[in-house]
């Protein structure tokens, strides 16, 4: 049993390898917003831009789930200013000027409008561009992730200092201190090699320390409860499907579930 075991982390972390380098090979650059945004699109089908959340690059995507909504969707892929091998200036991070880097990359693309779906800080992202440009969002899904203002709950302070008192680890030291907050026990004794994965995505390209205190503050400013009219287009809102937050993971059981609710994104089924 154990060696069955260890032959099938060995494939996944083959699997593993083999995404990470598809993946840099299929980016491209693109001169947006006064910086470079790197970005990827793949598949076919209506468009679907994916915003990932606080401090990861679009490497931080599962590549099953990627290539699962390729096979119905034009799938844009993006590193947010600060990660991946975007550009990691020292300005622009307030979520509103995020917001524009996204309108800029579509400009670039030609794609006067598509479905979003956002992640954690990638949701407030969204709901920006949102609020923004309206015209250009055919549907949008929200995946745990909030509105900000008042009425916004946010996180203790233990899990604030577990998640920004980071001077001096290593990316994967950084990794592995987050776990405390991001898993539950049962999922890291029961999918340890999918955790192991998807470290090893989020540190192939690391957010240096200035970009993650910039996106921090900005997230915690960030405050559109009250800018975006939810009742004029399609809108999807999951707690369950989640990256890193307890009890649900990447490859948590209902994966496929939430597929089939990103496929009806915008009405296309």
């Amino acid at each position: 049993m154990n060696g069955e075991r260890e032959i099938d982390s060995a494939k996944e972390h083959c699997k593993a390898d083999r995404s990470l380098a598809e993946h840099s090979m299929a980016m491209r650059h693109a001169d947006v917003n006064g910086i470079n945004i790197a970005y990827s699109v793949r598949g076919s089908g209506p468009p679907l831009l994916l915003i990932m959340g606080y401090r990861l690059s679009s490497l931080a995507w599962p590549f099953d789930f990627v290539e699962a909504l390729a096979e119905r969707f034009t799938v844009v892929l993006f590193d947010n200013r600060g990660t991946g091998t975007s550009d990691k200036p020292t300005f622009g991070y307030e979520l509103s000027n995020m917001a524009r880097d996204v309108g800029g990359l579509l400009d670039h693309l030609d794609i006067a409008r598509t479905n979003v779906l956002g992640y954690s800080m990638g949701g407030a992202i969204a709901q920006e561009f949102v609020r923004q440009f309206p015209d250009r969002v055919l549907g949008l899904v929200l995946c745990a992730t909030m509105c900000g203002g008042p009425r916004a709950v946010y996180a203790s302070a233990p899990i604030v200092r577990v998640m920004r008192e980071l001077d001096g680890l290593k990316p994967e030291e950084i990794a592995r201190r987050i776990w405390e907050v991001t898993y539950s026990p049962g999922y890291l004794e029961n999918h340890r090699d999918l955790a192991e994965d998807q470290m090893q995505r989020e540190i192939a390209a690391p957010t240096p320390l200035h970009a993650t205190d910039l996106q921090y503050q900005a997230f915690v400013e960030f405050d559109c409860s009250k800018g975006v009219d939810r009742r004029s287009r399609p809108v999807g809102v999951t707690a369950e499907f989640q990256i890193h937050r307890k009890p649900c993971s990447w490859g948590a059981p209902d994966r496929d579930s939430w597929l089939r609710s990103s496929h009806d994104v915008g009405g296309h089924r």
